[in-house]
């Protein structure tokens, strides 16, 4: 049978793909670019008979049924927006082409789960750009060349956000710059290779849920954590791990080879378990105390530049210790030489 082919022609029309009475076991499709003529977008598997290639169609509306789905939004041209309803079933939404990434992504997609166990899978693992950029936030992501900022993917009712991202097309440049300024379901972000940058806040309170990152790739590259709260706070590092007061959720990263944690300029305490990177702390304005139980690479402390009184104490430490303060100042630094500590530097 050949392909059902609609012309929507002009006005704002709707395709509504109807699933919901598909197999129990589940169905798998994918929305992508049409190879018609004429066509801008295409609809295949789902148990349909033959592709749909559609174009001038404005809004389509996926609804999937009560079996375990796992379609695939591989395409969407610039004049579609896409909603997919995932019904009943733990369902696995992926948004990306497996060959493309998630460059062919144009038009706004929107994901709403349902009962059961929901999982967007943002799939950019193919991409081979130099450079991108996007912004994570509580309900969304935006950005990694999807269209403009105000595209992009769009969630609720959902468990879980997976992003799966690329390699560098050149080395030692930055791949990817993602700023995190919110988690409502567990995030989990896989870098890959080449040199990534990860910003979360700066108001932790936004990190609802646990974000997991993972550096590192086949060719691991110089990964980049930095980690910013606004809000006065009481912060804890345990090797990949930061938790804090005023963060529901907590940070996990891992393969990563510096940490950067910048804190309010209000009173601030932060506790150094043990580090997985390098890492540093800046503790900008206010009175801080800081307590070092523990390092397994360099650490380099900045009291900040204020005349309130900095409080550092240091138990143990396995790698360099740089300590930098503000001569006008009265900070105070305390190590306890019961404890292993290798030279440190204080300045």
């Amino acid at each position: 049978a050949g392909n059902l082919r609609l012309d929507g022609g002009a006005g704002a029309d709707l395709l509504d793909l109807d699933a919901i009475g598909s197999s129990t076991l589940g169905v798998s499709g994918t929305i992508g670019a049409s190879s018609a003529a004429g066509y801008t977008d295409d609809v295949a598997g789902f148990e349909l008979q033959a592709d749909i290639d559609f174009t001038g169609i404005e809004t389509a509306w996926l609804n999937l049924g009560a079996g375990n789905d796992s379609p695939r939004i591989a395409s969407v041209s610039d004049t579609l927006a896409v909603t997919v309803f995932a019904g009943l079933g733990d369902d696995v939404i992926t948004v990306g082409d497996a060959t493309a990434g998630v460059a062919s992504i144009q038009g706004r997609v929107d994901i709403s789960g349902d009962l059961g166990s929901d999982i967007v899978a943002l799939d950019d693992a193919a991409s081979i750009d130099s450079a991108k950029s996007s912004t994570i936030n509580d309900r969304s992501i935006v950005g990694l060349g999807m269209g403009d900022f105000s595209e992009g993917v769009r969630f609720d009712s959902i468990e879980g956000v997976n992003l799966e991202l690329g390699t560098s097309a050149s080395p030692n440049s930055s791949t990817y710059v993602l700023d995190v300024l919110g988690t409502d379901v567990p995030v989990t972000i896989n870098l890959g290779d080449g040199d990534d940058i990860v910003r979360v806040g700066p108001d932790l309170f936004r990190v609802k849920a646990a974000l997991m990152i993972n550096g590192g790739g086949v060719t691991p590259g110089n990964d980049q954590l930095a980690v910013q709260s606004d809000l006065t706070t009481n912060l804890t590092v345990s090797g990949g791990t930061i938790t804090a007061t005023d963060m529901p959720g907590q940070i996990i990263s891992d393969q990563f080879e510096s940490v950067a944690i910048t804190l309010s300029n209000s009173p601030d305490t932060v506790t150094v378990i043990d580090t997985n990177a390098e890492l540093t702390l800046d503790l900008r304005d206010g009175a801080d105390e800081v307590l070092i139980a523990g390092t397994s690479y360099a650490a380099f402390i900045e009291l900040g530049e204020d005349a309130d009184r900095d409080l550092l104490a240091v138990q143990s430490v396995g790698g360099m210790l740089m300590v930098n303060g503000d001569a006008d100042g009265s900070d105070s630094v305390t190590v306890d030489a019961s404890q292993s500590v290798t030279p440190a530097n204080v300045s």
